[in-house]
């Protein structure tokens, strides 16, 4: 529940403090409460009086200005909506990491049931050496007065264009050292050509982490991510990948329908039985897979879905987070999640050298903001980065963990992002549940 909004009086040295919007209090699996703000992600565990002692200001001075240090006692509840309306102003003012997903083909040497890409998938659309000489001039002019250069590689199936992956982080690699910048990148990637000798010569070329997708265990996973040719990649991604993570951060992803994610804690099993480390990798985070307007779709969301709310995806999300924690595995921490559309500084660049603000959208002609060639990219009004500024959002306890939601999957339902795509729903059945595992696994309990 959210904790009741009350003036709390402190010392005479200090402003009277008013709770937070973005304060929720969970009941805690092992006795007491979870206090926990969405907007800083500061947690602490508080007895089971402590909502009662906040509202009749009996708080001990250690404790208030705990929670002032928190961000769960604020000056003001109109001053902090009116710092949360200037947040990505001063962000992108401050920010100075250049981010770029850079789509280097959509060819892929797997034939996934669920793909996005649909028939775009696996014709003749690879980067051409000038794009990337249009990519490089783009980026080499904008990384004045920043201080790094990040570039997701993505596909298709990046590593088949491994050449140019080489070339752009050879060239950038020298550019970057002559500006006094850091150069680093990064795969999205189904694994399968991901050989000991590919990683061992990138990782002198700044690469930094790889995505790996495995979907559950090899009876699932080959199923629905077989090889063009009908057979299996299952032993090959985890071979592949069993090298890798010892090298560098290895995150693994992988994508599951409402009828089987209860099997993907058995691909965790395995791993672990094969001799992986679950200490040594990154993170673990499964997803689901959305079907919609006879077409499925790679997205937040699950078979037949075309909301997070629904009750069996809020069920799975909290199975499989707490299957992932207690084997041992990292998974991402709950915390304030703005979409890229919302930062100046992060461009989808598609394999021809159009660019967007959100990698589902590439191809679609409406939402392109410019192309690689052109001097500057236009502010993308089209995507509607200031939908979650409305009095609901505004009100909603939830807002920094959401920010209006995906605009993409609105656009999968409706044709269109003039609405905000709400997860309240969603929230409101898993993330006292979230919390609580990160409480239980970050104290070993």
């Amino acid at each position: 529940m959210l904790l009741p909004v009350g003036f709390i009086s402190l010392t005479e040295n200090m402003l009277t403090q008013e709770v937070s919007t973005f304060v929720k209090i969970f009941p805690f699996s092992r006795g007491g409460r979870i206090l926990y703000s969405t907007l800083t992600g500061a947690t602490a565990l508080i007895q089971e009086d402590f909502p009662e002692r906040l509202r009749n200001e009996k708080l001990t001075i250690e404790e208030k200005q705990n929670l002032i240090e928190m961000g769960i006692l604020i000056n003001n509840i109109d001053n902090e909506k009116q710092d949360i309306l200037n947040l990505f102003d001063q962000w992108n003012q401050k920010k100075k990491t250049l981010n770029v997903i850079a789509v280097m083909n959509l060819t892929c040497n797997l034939k996934c049931i669920y793909c996005y890409e649909g028939d775009r998938k696996n014709t003749d659309t690879h980067m051409s050496k000038e794009t990337v000489d249009n990519l490089i001039t783009f980026l080499s002019k904008r990384l004045d007065g920043n201080e790094k250069l990040y570039i997701d590689f993505y596909g298709g199936e990046p590593l088949l264009s491994l050449p140019l992956i080489r070339g752009i982080s050879e060239r950038m690699l020298k550019i970057a050292e002559r500006k006094g910048i850091q150069y680093q990148f990064s795969l999205v990637t189904n694994g399968t050509l991901l050989s000991p000798a590919v990683v061992d010569s990138l990782i002198p070329l700044g690469l930094k982490s790889l995505k790996v997708t495995i979907d559950g265990p090899c009876e699932i996973h080959d199923l629905q991510r077989p090889r063009i040719s009908g057979a299996g990649s299952f032993h090959t991604i985890v071979e592949n990948l069993m090298d890798a993570y010892r090298k560098i951060q290895v995150q693994i992803g992988g994508n599951f329908f409402w009828d089987n994610y209860r099997r993907f804690p058995e691909l965790l099993d395995y791993l672990l039985e094969y001799g992986l480390d679950p200490k040594e990798l990154l993170a673990v985070k499964f997803d689901p897979i959305a079907e919609t307007e006879g077409k499925n779709v790679i997205s937040d969301f699950g078979k037949g879905c075309r909301s997070i709310n629904e009750p069996w995806l809020s069920e799975a999300s909290v199975f499989l987070r707490e299957e992932i924690l207690k084997r041992g595995f990292s998974t991402p921490q709950v915390k304030l999640s703005p979409c890229m559309i919302l930062f100046e500084k992060e461009y989808v660049v598609n394999y021809d050298g159009v660019i967007y603000k959100c990698p589902g959208f590439i191809c679609h002609k409406d939402y392109i903001i410019g192309n690689v060639k052109e001097e500057d990219p236009v502010v993308p009004h089209i995507y509607k980065p200031n939908l979650w500024k409305n009095t609901k959002c505004m009100d909603c306890g939830y807002l920094p963990l959401c920010f209006g939601g995906c605009r993409y999957m609105e656009f999968v339902r409706t044709g269109r992002i003039d609405n905000v795509d709400c997860r309240y729903d969603y929230f409101e059945a898993t993330l006292g549940a979230f919390i609580d595992q990160e409480v239980r696994y970050d104290s070993g309990q």
